[in-house]
């Protein structure tokens, strides 16, 4: 799912997910265009944004374009299948500048977003943007060999870092789902990355 209902985030590692820590990089309060304009200087230019052909997908654009256009860049925007999305972000010989893309985790761990997404030497990575430096490799590989709270640690600092560094993507929100029950129904368990645990639910008497 590349776009729907969701909390505003500015890093990597969801809230929720052990080793998470809220950086407060990008704080939230609208958009600061002058602050913007500054960061932007004068350089202006084109861009070629890829996204996919649904209609949400198509506001969103249309939005980024817009907010674009006020920093003098002009934006290609190019609509796709979603499977041809995909393949078009996998394929490091196709020039674009900017897309939408989900991530969602196998398992409850920071990993599962720091080095599933940039680690450069991971074959499996999802590591549409070709980030490649290979001091942050060996710093995830470093993290990864820890245990504990050490290890959580290590990653909710990577995560933060690398949104307040080099910044490879930017994550704008985590997915959020609702869940409506009648008054009998108890037993209600939330897992993090599935949602409601269905077999666990009871009926009140």
């Amino acid at each position: 799912m590349l776009l729907g209902a969701g909390r505003p985030t500015d890093q990597a590692v969801p809230f929720g997910i052990p080793g998470f820590k809220d950086a407060q990089i990008y704080p939230l309060g609208g958009p600061d265009l002058a602050r913007a304009k500054r960061l932007a200087g004068r350089r202006g230019g084109r861009g070629i944004m890829f996204t996919c052909n649904v209609e949400q997908c198509t506001k969103a654009a249309q939005i980024v374009q817009a907010n674009l256009r006020s920093l003098g860049i002009t934006l290609d925007v190019r609509q796709l299948s979603i499977a041809a999305l995909f393949e078009k972000l996998a394929d490091p010989a196709v020039p674009w500048d900017i897309a939408p893309s989900g991530w969602a985790a196998d398992y409850a761990d920071p990993s599962n977003f720091v080095t599933a997404l940039f680690d450069s030497r991971d074959p499996e990575a999802a590591n549409n943007g070709g980030f490649h430096y290979p001091a942050w490799d060996r710093r995830m590989r470093a993290a990864a060999a820890l245990s504990g709270d050490a290890r959580l640690r290590a990653y909710g600092r990577l995560d933060a870092e690398i949104a307040r560094g080099p910044a490879p993507i930017a994550p704008f929100s985590n997915t959020t789902s609702r869940d409506l029950f009648s008054a009998r129904i108890g037993c209600q368990i939330y897992q993090p990355l599935y949602g409601i645990d269905v077999a666990a639910l009871c009926v009140r008497r």
